[in-house]
This record gives structure tokens, sequence and C-alpha cells, in this order.
């Protein structure tokens, strides 16, 4: 089992508008999102059978959703160019990138996946096949 949590702060530096708002400046992945639960069990079966099952639940991805704002659609709000475009210029074709989700806040759903495996161990000649020499560096 894996569990940790991560909250990032950026609230003190307030350059774009998202980074004013609480909800975007400071972010915290809940507990749920970074926990994976993963379980193996190798269980020997007759006539030389062996299983083996592999568990694993593991957090989704987190979602993000942006939008790119040009600086023809802020320059008019702001009565000025963005500090990107250089000082006079007519034109200009710096942009802003604002996030419309917070960080951290919505999840694919978690991942579950079992791997099952049965394997048998075949003689030949009365003799059972013999493990490889563990090499050492």
């Amino acid at each position: 089992m894996s569990i940790g949590r991560t909250v990032t702060d950026n609230c003190v530096v307030v350059d774009t508008p998202q980074d004013a708002r609480p909800d975007f400046c400071r972010t915290a992945r809940p507990w749920g999102a970074a926990t994976d639960v993963k379980f193996l069990v190798v269980y020997p079966l007759p006539y030389d059978i062996q299983t083996s099952a592999v568990y694993q639940n593991t957090a989704g991805i987190p979602i993000t959703a942006s939008y790119v704002v040009s600086n023809a659609a802020i320059a008019p709000s702001l009565h000025r160019n963005l500090s990107d475009c250089a000082i006079g210029a007519a034109t200009c074709n710096a942009n802003r990138t604002i996030a419309l989700i917070p960080d951290n806040s919505l999840f694919e759903p978690r991942a579950q996946q079992l791997d099952l495996r049965f394997t048998r161990t075949i003689r030949f000649g009365g003799t059972r096949p013999a493990a490889p020499e563990p090499r050492h560096l």
C-alpha cells in the first residue's frame, strides 16, 4: 500500500487572475487520489502447477482544463498590451493560459487490474530443469 499527499501553495505570487483565487493557488491532492493498493498471491497446486494473482488498484489521473486568451482579447480590458509584447508594438502574439479547473480537484476513475497466472513445470527424462545460477556483479 502506498499513501501520500502533496500540497502546493502558490498564493504569494499574484501574476495571473487564477493565482488570486484561493481555490486555484493552494491545491492539495485528496488522500484517496494518492493511495495505491497492490497485492500478490502465489499458491502451489498439485501436479507441479503453480498459480499466482496480482491485484492493483491505482488512483486515476487528474483532469485539467485551460483556456488560452490572446493579447487581442486582453488588451481592451487592460488598456495596454501584455508584458510579453514589445513596448510600442502595433501587433503582439502573446497570450495567457487560464486554468478553468483547479489542480488536483477532478480525477479519472480509479484503475483496477487483476492478473492471473498458471504455470506448470514440465519434466524431461525424469528430471526437473535446474534453476539458473544466480549472477553476482
